[in-house]
């Protein structure tokens, strides 16, 4: 249209519509046409395109800032752009209600919160790397040589972060608790429930018949076929971690993990009654959360200096009757 060309390749970007808007107002000034507007004017093809287009680059300028603040998330807040839209547990009925916040972690070590990070993941999984990256940049004399976490955090990468920093894993198994279960143990179509050759490399399934590596497909099946996917580094990692977790020594940090861990978000929530930021923006956030941890290593310093239990680490197991 016009006999003009605009040469782009995998996407039209702003820069491309304004060459196009520069070309279409020189078109204009070659023929001479005036732009009108009000009631009983006639708009010219020229101007109702030219118009069309500021409305298009207008809207591809908003989206392209939107996308810029957004980054890798799937979400953020108009009032604050920092924060990420999260399923939060307030609901008295155990819904999950759909906020802006953010991921506070906590490193918590003898009861004192050591390290914490502010983040936009809406999940754990993701957060531990960034976690020890950032705690060890600024304390590069000292390294945990031990890590307890809950199963929100169990996934291969943090495995093999974990397995190269020389550091132990004692992390709860996403499939530990629901795999006591005899719906889950009698469950035909988990692969941990089949047998496996390691020689052939192949699943033998409830039927008998055996199952090889087939190719992976990203499209849909529309015969809805059950595909099977299997990691056997994950397996490896998973079997050495159970292992771990199992023995007194993991059974002893896992207790604790819930005690400290856990404890430090109940001091804050239910001792202090914080349930919300007062600032706007990860700084800030993070600023505040700061200031509340130091406040709760005062509290649990004082508490176990008037129980007489300075210097103690670990809580320890109280035996059945």
């Amino acid at each position: 249209m016009y006999g003009l060309r605009i040469v782009y390749q995998n996407k039209v970007t702003v820069k491309h519509l304004k060459k196009l808007r520069k070309k279409l107002y020189r078109l204009k000034a070659e023929e001479g046409i005036e732009f009108v507007h009000g009631t009983g004017k006639r708009k010219s093809p020229l101007q109702k395109s030219i118009e069309t287009l500021e409305q298009y680059l207008e809207k591809l300028k908003e989206y392209t800032q939107k996308l810029y603040v957004c980054g890798d998330r799937n979400s953020y807040s108009k009032t604050d752009h920092d924060a990420t839209f999260m399923r939060m547990k307030e609901d008295a009925m155990g819904n999950g209600q759909l906020k802006a916040g953010y991921n506070i972690q906590h490193g918590v070590d003898s009861e004192y919160i050591t390290w914490l990070t502010v983040g936009p993941q809406p999940t754990d999984t993701t957060t531990l790397i960034p976690f020890f990256k950032d705690l060890e940049e600024y304390v590069d004399d000292f390294k945990y040589k031990r890590v307890t976490a809950d199963a929100g955090y169990e996934s291969e990468e943090n495995y093999a972060y974990l397995e190269k920093e020389k550091k132990e894993a004692f992390i709860k198994p996403a499939n530990y608790e629901i795999g006591k279960k005899r719906s889950y143990q009698n469950d035909i179509g988990r692969a941990e429930n089949m047998k496996y050759d390691p020689r052939e490399d192949t699943y033998t399934c409830h039927n008998g018949k055996r199952l090889k590596v087939s190719k992976i497909k990203k499209e849909k099946n529309k015969d809805r076929i059950k595909n099977l996917y299997v990691s056997r580094k994950f397996n490896q990692y998973r079997e050495e971690d159970l292992e771990r977790i199992t023995s007194a020594e993991g059974i002893l940090l896992r207790v604790n993990r819930s005690i400290q861990s856990e404890g430090s978000f109940g001091d804050l929530k239910e001792d202090t009654g914080f349930r919300r930021f007062r600032y706007r923006g990860k700084a800030n956030v993070e600023a505040q959360s700061v200031l509340l941890a130091i406040a709760h290593n005062i509290r649990k310093l004082h508490h176990k200096i008037q129980n007489g239990k300075k210097g103690t680490h670990l809580f320890a197991l109280k035996k059945s009757a």
